[in-house]
């Protein structure tokens, strides 16, 4: 009985830091979402997802998005969506280690060496 009350209450603790953390993101999304330039996770999704699926689509759209080097939450949300219809919902992958402009240096290589990669295939 002890056992299953203690199980009871780690459980119900995780649910509820867990739904603490998706409100904080939900609530972040929600009152920045024009404007605020999007985490270095979200970079590395972008990035997952050019890689993975390899939608000529998606790739022209989001390197349209970055020709200003940033890509915002509402630029963010259109990318998730078009992700979505094309090929597969894009993964939310999280680092909390990398620093934001390391990853986009990262980004900005990707983007250039799959246009580099698509031209080769071309000819």
């Amino acid at each position: 009985m002890k056992l299953m009350t203690a199980l009871t209450t780690v459980s119900l603790i995780g649910i509820g830091v867990l739904s603490s953390s998706i409100y904080k993101e939900y609530e972040t999304l929600q009152s920045n979402k024009n404007m605020r330039e999007i985490s270095s996770s979200m970079y590395q999704s972008i990035i997952w997802q050019i890689d993975a699926y390899n939608n000529r689509t998606f790739y022209n759209q989001t390197k349209s998005f970055y020709d200003d080097r940033v890509i915002n939450m509402l630029e963010y949300e259109q990318l998730k969506s078009l992700a979505q219809d094309q090929s597969a919902p894009m993964v939310y992958i999280s680092f909390s280690n990398e620093d934001l402009w390391h990853t986009k240096d990262l980004f900005t290589e990707r983007l250039t060496t799959k246009k580099h990669n698509d031209l080769l295939a071309v000819n």
